[in-house]
């Protein structure tokens, strides 16, 4: 008999493992969203604002009771929580909503965090430009503010002294205040089996200092990341320590932090894969493929894995294109590179006459160059040498 599966939020690359397991699908998605390809593969598609009304709930609740599901599964950040939702009112296994919604709430993952004692950051609820300057008078600057259930680097603002609180433009409702950390950024992608947690790659990033739209946004993933032995065994400790102190039991992981002079110290975590190409990095350097681990084992149709040893010898990179802002009006170089020793994918959407917009949020970023190499180093390498042999023309509206 067939496994039947509820995928939250669609995406090609869950779709083709589910498929790959001969799984029976209900697709729930957007319908101002979903992929009308992926529509087509499903056993059956409910199209409503997932994200927004529960009342989806109950439909599915419906069709359960005839023809139980073996498992809901969601990799789409504002599905995370859903999802969970679903599982528990389904009585399947899955992340309890409790601890997603301590995942998704940035601020109630801080106080968590903060009443076991865990090593973290000071933060505060923001509601005025009030509390933006006691937090300051108490913590100095620079200073973050975000929005408390973000995504993609969004709406992420850095206060570098107190002039600069008057010039920025405070959401219309309550956000984050966080002190701002110094250090290199880097993300722990893991799978965890009953409570046991493999770490599969530590990622480091690059981001986008000089862009004044948004310097946080990341520009570019390398794996493995940098790090002396004793920090690797330093972040993997802390990471494997919050993980069960968050209540992460099963499934993927993706853990932002940054390594500071007292150690590493959390950003956020997600209970899905890394975006930004990370799981093909992992799989290029461990041959794990996260997608596939992410639809066999709540089906049952995995044993847990070890930890991987790391392909020796293999380093790899993805870098973004981040063009000016503008109508582009000439494309010079792309077709050289397509077949260059060392590159794996190499993916630019534009034409002249198309728009770029300004790289503001993760969802900003369009193309790509993955690449692999001895290194991580030679595999940044190889893509900055891409990206540097390409002119991308733009003029401004």
């Amino acid at each position: 008999m067939k496994e039947r599966l509820i995928i939250l939020g669609g995406g090609p690359g869950i779709f083709d493992r589910a498929d790959q397991l001969d799984a029976d699908i209900l697709l729930i998605d957007h319908p101002l969203k979903f992929d009308s390809q992926l529509a087509s593969k499903a056993h059956c598609t409910l199209l409503c604002d997932y994200a927004t009304d529960e009342t989806f709930i109950e439909a599915v609740k419906a069709i359960h009771q005839k023809t139980p599901f073996d498992a809901v599964l969601c990799l789409t950040e504002l599905g995370l929580l859903p999802a969970a939702t679903l599982a528990d009112a389904l009585g399947l296994q899955a992340l309890p909503p409790s601890v997603v919604a301590r995942i998704r709430n940035k601020f109630e993952m801080r106080e968590w965090l903060a009443a076991a004692n865990f090593p973290s950051v000071e933060a505060a609820i923001g509601t005025s430009t009030e509390c933006v300057r006691k937090f300051a008078i108490s913590n100095g600057y620079p200073i973050i503010l975000k929005p408390i259930d973000g995504l993609g680097s969004i709406g992420i603002v850095r206060l570098n002294e107190p002039a600069d609180l008057e010039k920025v433009s405070l959401p219309g409702t309550d956000f984050l205040i966080e002190e701002c950390l110094s250090g290199r950024e880097i993300s722990v992608e893991t799978f965890s089996f009953h409570g046991q947690h493999v770490i599969l790659a530590l990622t480091q990033k690059m981001l986008n200092h000089g862009n004044a739209g948004n310097p946080y946004v990341e520009v570019g993933h390398k794996m493995p990341a940098d790090l002396a032995n004793n920090e690797v065994e330093d972040v993997e400790r802390y990471v494997a320590s919050f993980l069960d102190l968050m209540g992460i039991t099963d499934g993927c992981a993706h853990t932002e932090l940054i390594i500071t002079e007292r150690g590493p110290r959390i950003i956020e975590t997600h209970n899905r894969v890394g975006g930004g190409n990370i799981p093909q990095l992992v799989r290029l350097t461990t041959g794990v493929d996260l997608l596939q681990l992410s639809v066999a084992w709540p089906l049952g149709k995995c044993a847990p894995i070890s930890r991987p040893e790391r392909r020796q010898l293999i380093g790899a990179a993805v870098r973004f294109f981040s063009p000016e802002p503008g109508v582009v009006t000439r494309i010079v170089g792309m077709e050289k590179w397509k077949g260059t020793p060392g590159v794996v994918s190499f993916h630019f959407p534009y034409k002249v006459g198309d728009e770029i917009r300004p790289m503001v949020s993760s969802f900003d970023r369009q193309g790509f160059v993955i690449a692999t190499g001895p290194n991580a180093a030679e595999a940044e390498s190889i893509c900055n040498t891409v990206m540097d042999g390409i002119e991308i023309h733009t003029i401004g509206q």
